[in-house]
This record gives structure tokens, C-alpha cells and sequence, in this order.
């Protein structure tokens, strides 16, 4: 319908404007476009009258107008005194209800006042370039909108990571039950000068009607400025009128580089009143599929966006930006995939899908979309086969699509997959790579999905990780028979060393099975095969236990300065299993968690806990108020209910300073299985420490859950305790780890019982001893194991009970003295800037570790250096590790060691005994910086008693021209009992071997081969150092002969 527009600019000083001024009408039935007010004469200059005739849908009586202009410009700046909008009626019934507005010299034609009065410029005033005005009677200011105009308080968090900050224009939009305020631009914070910057809140005042009860946000901001990518945490909205707070969660960038690469967002909201958080709008996800043509110039290279239409709402616009498909979408034959989570509109009725028309070649041919919802469990198709582009018919470049018949998309259902990845320890194992996978059932599979990509890097995949994915893809069914991952090979140091993967179908009240899929080799280009992709079959399966719920309330004290704004932990224990070490990071009942005098409720999901009797809490000391006074804790399950008293600090300066505390359930009464009762009230908690020693074989360590239960006199027993290698991840091999543990006081030791988890071969645990201290009464209790706990190894037991062998020993083993000699080899560059440390390994197992800190002239080329240390009493040597610290990334972090002598001073008046470890290699990055160097009785005879033999290996490169090579060479040596593992002879800039007519002599270690039979040599790519020869490229070897000596025999040599 036609509408006339009058707009009155004031008569102030520069009060004209050169911007394009537009305008839009809000209505009862809807609301006009942004229309740009222009003619041919000059508008909008000082004390201006200037009238527009535009058509536009009829939107009913009108309500309010946004009017203003987005100019920066000189000569932007515009008074505006007043508009006046005619609507010219076309049904009797509106004359008669909105009488106010009826001309009187024409009763067809209503007349809406708005009055202004204020500058829109970015310099002047309030520095804002768009209004909203609400109609008046005649020109008076008098409003006659039965609407209230409200000023709703607008909350901005910018996020707490890396180049957060945005020095971008941002603009939002808030969308309620009574239509929308219109976009504004964010221009003047009420507390900083400075906007969004890293960490930061910023409020801003919006003027609008009352929108009712907010659903959404857009937000976007206009990517100018130096630093405009944005890291918005959430915006926070309070209506004054009824005093509710809004909360819309982005936690997102917005960026052209990060992320998705979007730099607009809508955002539903979440409303907090009276402490209780319920959703507004449901979030769901939508994935969709764009199939572009394979005709010759299908592609676009315009910006394309999407609106759903379905049973409930719409998406609004959305633009598909990052496919997860192709780097370039929408190119000629792509099928691009886009991942969107948005509201839930229902099952889809319709599609808009266009683009802008920018770019070269924007025109598209579109041959379909698909879009599938996860949670409804179907795919719709909706054809299209035709040019997307601007038409006299069709303004937009743009098309709408509805889907055929529903039964033609039908998919199987989604279920939610955790998918837990072990990286190995070893040096370098961990990768940079983006890691994707893909799930096999008997008869389908899973797309292929991303565990990690580029946006989300940090703190996955690095070495002796353990990462959990949880990802709701197609259900392949029970029975998993194998998976595909692998890694794109992007990024600075992609190698990657895969343990193992275990895979489970998380299904609500069902038991489900956890398969084990064991790798334990490289993905990389340049290691092993060469392969980055692994196809793996499961080792075995584990029926996993129902999956329980359990409720934990928080109860924060009454008291000043009770609440934090610290990380908090928790960790529950029961008499079947325990959890895991849980932030609680999600309260249900509050937006601000742990504040005074409140209740916080959490949600914990973990396997049958059984009769809960103890729980850890702590805190990380983190934020700018970290104390806390807990109250209490109480947890709940569908039975029963646990308490758990604190009525004391968390805190570093109050009270007994702990961060930590241990707790147990107020009626528990039982130590376990009914045994005996004991209260806990007048029991005495005492602290024990225990130590686990791990078997010295390079597979005796375990990443299982483990747990202990001590055994005292009179059948009084502790619990079953889990033993947790927090800093570690797993109980590595020839590692002593430590357990400080405060239990009920039980008596003298009697036995031990300890078990794990683990079921799998991987799992498989070689415990070597358990000493348990009683600081307070000065009593140490030893229990020797020797023996495996595994399901595949040994007797397939993972438990043992352990006996006593001594009762009230003060210490394990007498500490002997020691002169320590360590020759640094003569070669260039031989000397090193680290701190060096020495273990000893004996027949009675190994000491501490010795430290000897770097110093003036130590560990220089050529130079002896002489300490004095003492070793626990190892019985007969075996090996001497030696491992080097670096002190910096730039220092010299490699070392030539010849050789170190070890000289025992036993007793007084008895000769000194000498122990000899020669080396004569580098330590360094090849070697993770450390080597266990075996001892020699004497020079010829080096059979030692834990029976490893000494063999020298003498290799001659041949006289011939490029005969040398600069890669490592490598040998393996059978013989009638035996056959060796591969030993490296490594080609480094300090020590350039394998050359032209060179002869170099090794020595290698390993089991008895008995009589020799053949040899296998070759020659692999090294890059831990390059460098060219004048041989070509280095890359063949031709190789003269090898000489191979056993040591033991030095009469006997074979030549190959």
C-alpha cells in the first residue's frame, strides 16, 4: 500500500546531513524493510521539509519507526526535528478503531507523529545514528502507543582467551515476544572507555518498546579495525520491568579466521529468575548437505545463505560459510556439508537457500539439498536443478524449495558415541595433526567426523594424552567391527604415535560394550610404513556397567566472603568404584556459582558407585576471590541420600590453609562389606603413605584404574582406595610412585590387597613391591608381588593379596657412598649445557634418582669431572641410566659421553670395588635424552648377570664414489638361539658416519644370539639433522663388509 513520508530537519547549525538516511515501520501485522529515502533534489539540509511517496506491505497500524543513517562520513551529522508517516487505509474497520489518526480532510488516510529533537551523529549527543520513535498525538509529545517504552540494560562478556578483543563496530538485535528492537550499534559502554576488550563487561543502555520475553540476539560485529576478530563469552539482558535477567551463551568467535568463520550469530536465550535456569528455546542440530551441479560453470562464488521453515518456527537466515567438505564450497559436483545448531523449528516444510551475487561468476546451479536432523532421526531432500540468480521476476538471487515425500529420506537413528583416544608415551608421539575417524557396523558405517581441527587444538593429542569425544553419529549397531583413523598430516609436528582406541554406544538403561582397538604404531609420513590412515580390528569388548545418575548439592556458607570464583573438583568414592575427578563447572540451579549462602546442583553420571562413604573436594586458588566456606555436600542417588559435613575454610590464609579436603559420609559406618563397625566420630584418621613400585620391563606399566585396601590386625581393614597417578596419566615402568592417604587407624599391617580394572592386554600390570608408611608411629611395612595382574598374562588374576614380610623396619635399603666420574668425550662439540642425573640398577632393584647440577667447566669436551653421592644398596650392579635436563630450548642440549666410573667405598679397611659403564655415543633428542648404559665386568668380558651380552659391530663402507650415505644404517643379527631388535647407527652433524671408506665400530647389547647366522642391514630416512655431502644426495649405501664380535668370546668373529 502507499505510504508518504514527511521528514523535518531541524534548524541547528551543520543540523543538515549527506548521509542516506533510511527508514523503517513497524506495524501490528509486521514490520516494512529498511527503505533508503531519497529523490532528486537535495534532502535533508537545515530547516528541510522533505516528502517521500514509497509503496510497502501493509503492516497494519503503525506503532514505532526506526529512523538514521550508517555513516562515518564528514557531513554525516543530522538533527532531526520530526517525521510524519500517512497510511492510507483500505479497509473501513481500521478507520474506525484508530479514529486518533484519521485525517480529518481525508478519512482514508491516518496520520502517525513522531517526534525527535536529538542529533544523529557519532559525535554529538549520545552518539547514536539510529532512533526509534514512538507515534504522538498530532505534534505534540505526547505518546498515544499503548506500548511502554522500556530501557533494557545490556550486559557484554568478552571471552578470557588469546586476542579476545574486537576493535570492530558491533551491532545487536534483540528479538522478543513483541517483535524486535531493530539492530543498534553498541557505541558507548557505561564501564570502560576502551570496548570489548579481552575479559571485560560492557554495558550498554537500548531504548525500545517493551519486546515482552526475549527468545534471541543477533549479534555481528563489522570486522574493521586492527584486531577484529571477537571471542564473545555471553551477553546478559536485563528487563526492568520485570526484573528478569537473560542469558544468551555464544562462547564462540566471531571471526573471519577462527572458528567458523562467522562474524554474525543468533543466539537463544536461557532465562534466570529466582535462581532457577530453564530453557526458552530448545537448541538442536542440522546437517546439511549442498550438492552443487557437475555441469560446466555450476559453481558460485557469492555468499550463500539458508532459511528453514518448519512445523514450529524458522532459523532465520543463515549463512553457510565453513564446509566441512571442501576448503572452496559450492564449487562445480561439491558436495559440501555444514554443521548448524539453532533452534527447533520441527520437521522442515520448506527452504529459502540464495546467495549475495558477489564475486565473479556468481550464478549457481544448485542440484539439491539435503538436511538431516540427528535427533529426529531423518534426512530431507529438497530438489532444486535450476540457476540460482536475479531475475525481472525474482528480486533476489534466491529460490524456495520444499522436500519430497519424507519416507524417501529416512536414515537410521543417532546415537551418541564415546570414542576415548590413548597417544603412547614416547618421544614425540603426540601431533598437531587435525585426527578424524569412521565407525563400521556389520552392515554400515558412520560419516567420517573430525575429533579435532584446526579451532580447537589446544590440549589434545600430545604425548600419553587420554582424550574423550563424545559424538552423536548413525547407530551402526551393537556390534562394532572396525574403525578407520587418521590425520590430515597439517600442522608443525603431525607424527603421531597411537596406543589405542576404545569406543562405547552410550544408551540410557542399557549395559553396553566398550571395544578395545589396539594400534600402537605410527601415523606419519616418515616413520614406519608411512601411513597416516589406520584401519584397526577390535581386540576385545568389555560389557561396560548400567550408567546411574547422581545428584550433588553444594552448600555454600553463611558467611562474609564465603563465595569463589575458583575451579572446584570433586571426586566421590563408593564401595564398588569411584569417579573420575569432576570439575563442577555447570550448575543447574544458578547462573554465578558458589555464592554465599547458596545452593549449587550439579549432575555427576558414573558407573554404580555402590554405598558412597568419601569424597575429595578442592579448589584451583584461581580468580580474584578464590575463598571458600563449604558448608556441606549432599549426593543422592535413587535410594538414598549422602551428607557430608565441611563447616570449614578452602582457603590459603585462613585457617589451616588447605586447598584440599577429604571428607566422610555422616552415618557411614561399615568399613566395607559389614566387617566391622567403627564410628567415625570416636575413631582416630591417621595419615599412611604407600608406594607402589612397577616392574622394570618396558610393558610391565599400566594406565587401568588401581586400587588398594590395607588389612590390619583384628580383621580391621580401610576401604578399597583408588590410587591416582595424577601427574603422570599411568604407573610407568621402574617408576616408585608415592600415595599420601589418611584413613582410620587399623593396627599393624597384615596384608595388602590391591587389584585394577583393566581388562585388556594393554591393561596388563607387572607389580614388583608395595611399602606402606605409618609417619606417625614410625613403622614401615613391606609386600613383595613379583608377579603380573592381567587378564592375559600370568594366571589372568588382577588381584592380590600381599603378606606382610617384615614388621616396624626403619628404612628399605643402607645408603652407600659413591665417587663419581663421568668423562665427556674428545669430539667437537662434545660438551653440553644440561643438568645430568644417575639411577643405579642392581639385583635388589634401583636407588633414587642422583641430580648433579650443570656448573662452571662441567660436562665440557674432554673434561673428567669427580662427585661424590650416595646410592641405596642395589646388590650387583646391572645398568647405570643416564638422563640429561636441558635448561633451554637454544642451549646445547646434546652430549658426547664416553664413559662413567662408579667407585664404591663399602667398609673401612676393604679395597674399593670400581664399576665401569662406557657409552662412548650422544645423548640427546634422538634418544629422549636419556640411556641406560650396562655395566662392564671387564673390557673383554661383558656377559653380566641379568644376561646381556656386549657385541662390537665393525662396519666398513666401501672406497667407491657415492658409497657413503648421510642417512642412520641400521642391523639386526640372528643367530640359532636368538634374533636382536634393529639397532640404530645414527648419522648426526657432530659424528658423520657410514661415509666413503670409512671403518666405524659399535657396541650393542642384547639377549645371547648364540652361534651367528646372518645379518639384516639398511638404511632409513633421518630428520633430526640435515645436511648434504658431496655424494649426491646421500640416500644409497654400498656397504664393503661387517665384522661382528661377541665380547664374551672375543676369540669369535664372523664376517659378513
Amino acid at each position: 500500500i502507499p505510504y508518504e513520508v514527511t521528514v523535518f530537519t531541524g534548524d541547528k547549525a551543520g543540523a543538515g546531513t549527506d548521509a542516506k538516511v533510511f527508514i523503517q515501520i513497524y506495524g501490528s501485522y509486521g514490520k516494512t524493510e529498511e527503505i533508503v529515502l531519497s529523490n532528486r533534489s537535495d534532502s535533508f539540509e537545515r530547516k528541510s521539509v522533505d516528502q517521500f511517496k514509497i509503496e510497502a506491505p501493509d503492516i497494519g497500524p503503525i506503532q514505532k519507526i526506526r529512523i538514521g543513517h550508517h555513516s562515518e562520513n564528514f557531513g554525516a551529522s543530522w538533527y532531526l526535528e520530526k517525521v510524519l508517516i500517512q497510511r492510507y487505509l483500505t479497509f473501513k474497520s481500521d478507520q474506525l478503531k484508530h479514529l486518533k489518526q484519521i485525517n480529518t480532510s481525508n478519512p482514508n488516510v491516518e496520520e502517525y507523529w513522531f517526534i525527535c529533537r536529538q542529533w544523529l551523529d557519532k559525535d554529538q549527543g549520545d552518539k547514536q545514528t539510529i532512533r526509534e520513535l514512538l507515534p504522538t498525538i498530532y505534534e505534540h509529545d505526547d505518546v498515544i502507543s499503548n506500548k511502554k517504552e522500556v530501557t533494557y540494560l545490556v550486559h557484554v562478556f568478552t571471552g578470557d582467551k588469546s586476542g579476545a578483543g574486537t576493535d570492530a563496530n558491533v551491532f545487536l538485535t534483540i528479538y522478543g515476544q513483541n517483535k524486535d528492537s531493530g539492530e543498534r550499534q553498541l557505541i558507548k559502554s557505561k564501564t570502560n572507555s576502551n570496548r570489548f576488550e579481552r575479559k571485560q563487561e560492557d554495558i550498554f543502555e537500548i531504548k525500545s518498546l517493551s519486546l515482552g520475553r526475549l527468545t534471541k540476539i543477533k549479534i555481528r560485529h563489522d570486522n574493521k579495525g586492527l584486531s577484529s576478530a571477537w571471542y564473545l563469552d555471553r551477553i546478559e539482558i536485563a528487563d526492568p520491568d520485570t526484573g528478569f535477567r537473560y542469558h544468551f551463551i555464544c562462547e564462540k568467535w566471531l571471526a573471519i579466521d577462527e572458528g567458523d568463520k562467522m562474524l554474525s550469530r543468533e543466539i537463544y536465550a536461557s532465562e534466570n529468575t529466582s535462581h532457577h535456569l530453564s530453557s526458552v528455546c530448545q537448541i538442536t542440530t542440522y546437517r546439511i548437505n549442498v550438492i552443487t551441479s557437475d555441469k560446466f560453470g555450476s559453481g558460485t562464488n557469492g555468499k550463500v545463505y539458508i532459511i528453514i521453515f518448519g512445523e514450529l518456527n524458522n532459523t532465520g537466515k543463515i549463512s553457510l560459510v565453513t564446509s566441512k567438505t571442501n576448503k572452496d564450497p559450492f564449487e562445480k559436483g561439491h558436495k559440501d556439508l555444514f554443521e548448524i545448531e539453532t533452534i527447533d523449528i520441527g520437521q522442515p516444510k520448506k527452504i529459502i537457500i540464495g546467495h549475495d551475487e558477489s564475486g565473479f561468476a556468481s550464478d549457481w546451479l544448485l542440484e539439491r539439498v539435503e538436511i538431516d536432523i540427528p535427533k529426529l532421526g531423518h534426512t530431507w531432500i529438497f530438489p532444486c536443478g535450476k540457476q540460482i540468480r536475479k531475475t525481472t521476476n525474482n528480486v533476489q538471487a534466491e529460490v524456495e524449495l520444499y522436500p519430497i515425500e519424507m519416507s524417501t529420506g529416512i536414515k537410521t537413528s543417532y546415537v551418541p558415541y564415546e570414542i576415548k583416544v590413548y597417544t603412547s608415551k614416547l618421544s614425540g608421539a603426540g601431533t598437531d595433526a587435525n585426527v578424524y575417524i569412521q565407525i563400521y557396523g556389520l552392515k554400515k558405517s558412520t560419516d567420517q567426523v573430525m575429533l579435532r581441527n584446526t579451532t580447537d587444538r589446544q590440549g589434545k593429542f600430545y604425548m600419553g594424552s587420554i582424550d574423550t569425544f563424545i559424538h552423536e553419529l548413525e547407530d551402526v549397531g551393537d556390534s562394532i567391527e572396525k574403525i578407520r583413523i587418521g590425520h590430515d598430516n597439517h600442522g608443525f609436528d603431525t607424527a603421531w604415535h597411537l596406543d589405542r582406541v576404545e569406543i562405547r554406544r552410550l544408551i540410557k538403561g542399557q549395559k553396553t560394550k566398550r571395544y578395545v582397538f589396539r594400534c600402537n604404531c605410527w601415523l606419519a609420513k616418515d616413520k614406519d610404513d608411512g601411513s597416516i590412515v589406520r584401519e584397526l580390528i577390535p581386540e576385545n569388548f568389555i560389557e561396560e556397567k548400567f550408567i546411574k545418575k547422581y545428584l550433588v548439592d553444594v552448600y555454600t556458607g553463611d558467611k562474609s566472603g564465603s563465595s569463589t570464583d575458583a575451579n572446584v573438583f570433586l571426586t566421590i568414592y563408593g564401595d564398588k568404584n569411584d569417579t573420575d575427578e569432576h570439575e563442577l563447572k555447570y550448575s543447574q540451579t544458578n547462573k554465578n556459582k558458589f555464592e554465599r549462602n547458596q545452593i549449587d546442583r550439579f549432575i555427576i553420571e558414573n558407573n554404580d558407585l555402590g554405598n558412597i562413604y568419601k569424597l575429595k573436594i578442592r579448589h584451583d586458588n584461581s580468580g580474584m576471590l578464590a575463598d571458600w566456606f563449604l558448608e556441606k555436600i549432599e549426593i543422592k542417588d535413587e535410594k538414598q541420600t549422602y551428607i557430608f559435613n565441611c563447616k570449614q575454610w578452602l582457603a590459603m590464609d585462613k585457617n589451616d590453609s588447605k586447598l584440599e579436603r577429604i571428607f566422610y559420609e555422616k552415618k557411614y559406618q561399615d568399613l566395607m562389606n559389614g566387617t566391622k563397625s567403627v564410628s567415625h566420630t570416636t575413631e582416630k584418621f591417621i595419615p599412611y603413605i604407600v608406594k607402589i613400585k612397577t616392574g622394570e620391563a618396558s610393558d610391565a606399566g599400566t594406565s587401568a584404574n588401581v586400587f588398594i585396601r590395607l588389612i590390619g590386625s583384628k580383621d580391621r581393614q580401610t576401604p578399597m582406595m583408588r590410587l591416582e597417578v595424577t601427574h603422570r596419566r599411568y604407573f610407568e615402568p621402574g617408576k616408585i610412585e608415592t600415595f599420601p592417604l589418611q584413613e582410620l587407624d587399623i593396627g599393624d599391617i597384615e596384608m595388602v590387597e590391591i587389584e585394577h580394572n583393566g581388562n585388556t592386554l594393554a591393561d596388563s600390570w607387572f607389580l614388583d613391591s608395595v611399602i606402606v608408611e605409618m609417619p606417625t608411629k614410625g613403622r614401615t611395612f613391606y609386600f613383595v608381588c613379583n608377579d603380573w595382574l592381567s587378564k592375559c598374562k600370568g594366571d589372568g588374576k588382577t588381584k592380590r593379596i600381599l603378606k606382610v614380610q617384615g614388621l616396624n623396619n626403619i628404612s628399605v635399603r643402607p645408603l652407600l657412598p659413591y665417587v663419581v666420574k663421568i668423562y665427556t668425550g674428545h669430539m667437537e662439540n662434545a660438551g653440553c649445557d644440561c643438568d645430568v642425573s644417575l639411577r643405579l640398577f642392581g639385583m635388589l632393584g634401583s636407588s633414587s634418582e642422583y641430580m648433579i647440577r650443570k656448573q662452571g667447566g662441567n660436562f665440557e669436551q674432554s673434561a673428567v669431572d669427580m662427585f661424590q653421592c650416595e646410592f641405596e644398596d642395589v646388590g650387583k650392579p646391572i645398568k647405570l641410566r643416564v638422563a640429561i635436563f636441558p635448561k633451554s630450548i637454544h642451549g646445547r642440549n646434546h652430549w658426547y659421553l664416553e664413559k662413567i666410573q662408579l667407585i664404591k667405598h663399602a667398609k673401612q679397611n676393604i679395597n674399593e670395588e670400581t664399576y665401569s659403564f662406557v657409552l662412548n655415543n650422544w645423548i640427546g633428542h634422538g634418544t629422549d635424552y636419556y640411556f641406560d648404559i650396562p655395566y662392564y665386568i671387564n673390557q673383554c668380558d661383558s656377559l653380566i648377570s641379568n644376561g646381556i651380552v656386549q657385541y662390537e659391530i665393525v662396519v666398513v663402507t666401501s672406497d667407491l664414489q657415492n658409497a657413503g650415505t648421510t642417512q642412520h644404517g641400521w642391523i639386526i643379527i640372528e643367530g640359532n638361539k636368538n634374533r636382536s631388535e634393529k639397532f640404530l647407527m645414527k648419522n648426526t652433524v657432530h659424528q658423520r658416519i657410514l661415509q666413503r671408506g670409512q671403518t666405524n665400530t659399535f657396541t650393542f647389547g642384547c639377549q645371547p644370539l648364540g652361534e651367528l647366522r646372518r645379518i639384516i642391514l639398511g638404511h632409513q630416512e633421518q630428520h633430526e639433522h640435515l645436511f648434504k655431502t658431496h655424494e649426491d644426495d646421500g640416500t644409497m649405501w654400498h656397504v664393503s663388509h661387517i665384522t661382528i664380535t661377541d665380547l664374551s668370546t672375543p676369540s669369535s668373529s664372523n664376517r659378513f
